[in-house]
């Protein structure tokens, strides 16, 4: 359980308490800060239920990885003043679900729309009962302990060719590289998105991504093209939307901050008999990108660590 669930588990006990309950006897849903916005969370902003509703058992925060949404109990007298308002809506929507696969078991099952795997249950209610769901059952040590692989981990799955056109040209601007990235999410450089992985997590994909920005802010470079990473942006952005494998660890922020960093592993064969590994890591403040080429099983493994999230079926 990280920082915010555990806050969101205190807060729930708080809101069952007798007196609450007695004189807050309904709960509204409030969207958080997101600079980028779920618009499923948008939308449940000012939702009002009562406690024992089903809609809250699975749809209490944190409702994903980064989500700041947060629940009120508020007065009968302000629900009236809510509804006089017109700024109220009782009772829950029906957005319906999405089938997800737990990629250790291979058990498929159906999740509320707008909440990651892992996360549709009431963590309250959990904390004080002592049941957390499969998908959180020890997925990751605490910050600073090992986390060795699972003994009976497979290879990653096979190579997959790659076409020829998804290499770009040699000598672009960098910000052409940009521009065929962010297309392929459908972003614009100034107009980002929001995509949800393969494991149900978020990335927002934004031309900062590959600004490089001085102290004070102001951008004085790009990313675009180090490394003569500008040619392989496409098959980055493979290993983002069709990973083979997505991994979940901890890293160490520039602020001396351990946070959750998720890695999307992907290979491609290409012309020639060559090989490429292609590595995104994204924290949610940055990411790094990795390609090598023709690279040995012990490399590949360093880079498999952590809770494993997903995997390519083969």
């Amino acid at each position: 359980m990280n920082i915010r669930q555990a806050y969101q588990a205190g807060r729930w006990q708080q809101l069952m308490d007798p007196d609450i309950v007695r004189m807050r006897p309904h709960l509204r849903y409030r969207h958080g800060d997101s600079r980028v916005p779920r618009p499923l969370h948008l939308s449940w902003d000012g939702r009002i239920v009562s406690r024992d509703d089903p809609w809250i058992m699975s749809h209490y925060p944190a409702n994903g990885w980064g989500c700041t949404c947060w629940v009120e109990a508020i007065t009968e007298r302000q629900l009236q003043r809510l509804l006089r308002a017109g700024v109220a809506e009782i009772g829950a929507p029906d957005d319906g679900t999405y089938t997800w696969t737990d990629p250790r078991t291979g058990e498929s099952r159906q999740i509320p729309k707008g909440i990651d795997p892992g996360w549709d249950y009431n963590v309250g209610i959990a904390s004080m009962e002592g049941v957390v769901p499969a998908e959180l059952q020890e997925p990751l040590p605490p910050y600073g302990e090992p986390s060795p692989l699972p003994p009976d981990l497979p290879p990653l799955p096979p190579v997959r060719p790659v076409d020829p056109a998804r290499i770009l040209p040699d000598g672009l601007d960098p910000q052409e590289y940009v521009d065929q990235f962010l297309a392929e999410f459908g972003a614009t450089p100034g107009r980002p998105r929001e995509f949800r992985d393969r494991s149900g997590g978020i990335i927002l994909i934004s031309e900062e991504l590959f600004q490089v920005r001085a102290a004070g802010g102001e951008v004085v470079g790009s990313k675009a093209d180090k490394f003569d990473r500008g040619r392989y942006l496409l098959l980055l952005a493979d290993a983002i939307r069709d990973p083979d494998e997505v991994w979940v660890d901890w890293a160490m922020l520039a602020s001396g901050k351990p946070a959750l960093r998720r890695s999307y592993l992907r290979r491609t064969g290409l012309s020639g008999g060559k090989e490429m590994f292609t590595r995104f890591q994204w924290t949610g403040d940055a990411w790094h990108g990795v390609t090598a080429f023709n690279v040995r099983p012990n490399y590949l493994s360093k880079h498999r660590a952590g809770a494993l999230l997903y995997r390519r079926p083969e």
